[in-house]
């Protein structure tokens, strides 16, 4: 798989599909980005006897300290459920990864690793950390473009800062996704130590607006009255809750404004892929049969 609007680096052969990472030019970073595509069997046999076929497809996210491809890596039970569901999965990166500025590689939480799925409107980070216009728009139009992923049956999930990113982007773009689900989500950022430490950098620290933008909780009263349909799975010995996840914010919010969050609570869970390979062949269950409607 060649184009001049990307590069395929490595390919895995997995349940009869394919795992791919590629790399791309970014307008949105400013740099090259990698991503990485888990490509189900019925794809590579419908694709061949079809080229023009659409297919339908997950979007996952990452957390902190993350890459592309460790979902591959960590959650074997996650792809085998998509080859056995006829599921593509897409992998985006967590942040740029050559921006060079100072300061973005000296602690886990923010920087390399660590984009948040924002766009950026503080120097000097505006140039290169706009993750959010990465993953909506133009690696979007690509997979679109080059993968035949069908632009109207796409849904999205995450974990942890990347589940912040899933519930942010789903309800910002609700014409776009069709559901949309979460692993121990940060869902509250502009009250989350780790929100606010980023937040600070990436909007300034008096834009609360700009904050408010990418808050799953303010975004849910901002579509008061639709009913959003949201899942999301919390284990209660995550050491990251609910200090750093403010999933009880969440829950209120759902509750305040008239969605139908459902919010299970997982008894001796933490916040790892041990948690997520137990309960995600449920959260793919949810979105195929979301997507097949």
């Amino acid at each position: 798989m060649e184009s001049s609007d990307y590069k395929e680096e490595e390919s895995f052969k997995m349940f009869e599909g394919y795992f791919k990472t590629f790399t791309m030019q970014s307008e949105a970073i400013g740099g090259k980005m990698k991503f990485g595509i888990y490509f189900p069997p019925s794809f590579v046999k419908d694709h061949e006897e079809d080229p023009s076929k659409k297919f339908k497809a997950l979007w996952y996210l990452h957390g902190l300290t993350c890459f592309e491809s460790l979902f591959f890596q960590k959650c074997p039970l996650g792809l085998k459920k998509a080859a056995d569901l006829g599921l593509m999965m897409i992998f985006p990166d967590t942040s740029p990864r050559d921006a060079g500025i100072e300061g973005e590689t000296d602690h886990w939480s923010f920087g390399v690793g660590a984009g948040y799925y924002v766009d950026a409107t503080q120097e000097p980070w505006a140039k290169n950390y706009n993750m959010y216009s990465h993953v909506t728009k133009e690696l979007r139009d690509l997979v679109e473009k080059h993968f035949n992923v069908d632009p109207a049956k796409q849904s999205i999930c995450g974990h942890s800062v990347g589940g912040h990113g899933s519930l942010v982007i789903f309800q910002k773009n609700l014409d776009r996704y069709v559901s949309c689900s979460a692993f121990a989500p940060m869902t509250n950022s502009i009250n989350s130590g780790w929100g606010k430490n980023a937040f600070e950098k990436l909007f300034g620290e008096d834009n609360l607006d700009q904050w408010k933008e990418y808050d799953a909780c303010e975004l849910a009263a901002v579509n008061k009255g639709k009913n959003l349909d949201i899942l999301v799975d919390q284990g209660d010995k995550d050491c990251f809750y609910p200090d750093y996840l403010l999933t009880e914010n969440f829950k209120k919010a759902g509750e305040e404004n008239g969605h139908n969050f459902t919010i299970n609570m997982r008894e001796g869970y933490d916040h790892g892929f041990p948690f997520i390979n137990t309960f995600i062949e449920s959260h793919l269950e949810y979105h195929d049969k979301k997507l097949s409607q």
